[in-house]
């Protein structure tokens, strides 16, 4: 039953993660700056969960030890996931989108890996051949047409984002692998993630982008969309994560398959974002398209055995 509900779980939170990538879309065609609209609605999330927790109560109960590896490795991940948000940017700039997209998607091995290996993680034939589909399907994905190689150091830029997303995604899962750190809620964890996005995003706004913090944020607090973005960003980010992400991590790692939980978030949200284009975008898939969307779903159900 518990194996059922942590599964559940993550196939709704990557159904929530879509709205990321319908905003990404859409904040550039409304003059947004990604980085200003990230730190503020960093900002949301701290406060709500900061409210949210004051009611609850700070885990005192949680050992020392266990408390500093849950706030540590949140902290550290909301900084990686500006990060890696913006070298994917700047490798798409010049890169074939595709494969940039492919090789970034496909670091939920970091944390299967060591859940098998470090945290003795059920990993059974169907496990492994579903992680395949999924890696498979990614890099159907991203041969298709349209995926000329670009000049520049795109390669470079791919290859570090795909490596901090791993990493940000291990140091998600990681505070689950510790029973002690159960008593740090799903809430308190949201506000350490957020509190490192927003380290984060003004860390990367003034050394990475190399901007002046003043002149980045200017016209983009005035930009009645930014707002409508962050709280939409956040009402999905919140729903999910203090309702379901670290609480179906919890699930799964109990039943001994934390190692699936970030497969699965992944393979759903491609599908949910998949269902948006076709609906509402009316964009069309070609034959090889339609494979990889199927060997997604086949990914997704072998993923649960």
């Amino acid at each position: 039953m518990e194996l059922l509900r942590g599964i559940s779980y993550m196939i709704i939170v990557g159904l929530c993660w879509t709205s990321f990538g319908i905003v990404m879309g859409r904040a550039p065609r409304k003059n947004v700056d990604v980085g200003v609209m990230l730190f503020f609605s960093s900002l949301v999330a701290i406060t709500a969960c900061t409210a949210l927790g004051a009611a609850e109560g700070f885990p005192r109960q949680c050992p020392p030890k266990e408390f500093w590896i849950t706030f540590g490795a949140l902290f550290v991940c909301g900084i990686l996931n500006f990060v890696q948000l913006d070298l994917m940017s700047r490798a798409m700039k010049t890169g074939p989108n595709g494969i940039v997209w492919s090789l970034i998607q496909t670091s939920f091995i970091f944390p299967f890996v060591a859940g098998v290996l470090f945290f003795h993680a059920r990993c059974t034939w169907f496990n492994l051949i579903g992680a395949l589909s999924i890696i498979a399907a990614l890099i159907i994905l991203g041969m298709q047409k349209g995926n000329a190689s670009g000049k520049g150091t795109w390669k470079l830029f791919a290859f570090l984002s795909f490596l901090s997303t791993g990493i940000a995604q291990l140091l998600s899962n990681l505070p689950s692998y510790f029973p002690e750190a159960a008593s740090v809620s799903s809430i308190w964890r949201s506000a350490f993630f957020a509190m490192g996005l927003a380290a984060g995003t003004v860390g990367g706004t003034l050394i990475l982008q190399r901007k002046h913090l003043k002149e980045a944020m200017g016209a983009n607090i005035r930009n009645s969309s930014m707002w409508i973005y962050c709280f939409v960003l956040q009402g999905f980010e919140i729903l999910a994560s203090i309702f379901l992400l670290y609480p179906g991590m919890n699930l799964l790692a109990d039943a001994g398959a934390g190692a699936i939980a970030y497969p699965l978030v992944v393979a759903s949200g491609i599908a949910g974002f998949e269902f948006y284009a076709f609906t509402f975008l009316r964009e069309k898939r070609n034959v090889p398209q339609m494979i990889a969307f199927v060997l997604t779903l086949l990914g997704i159900a072998a993923l649960c055995f």
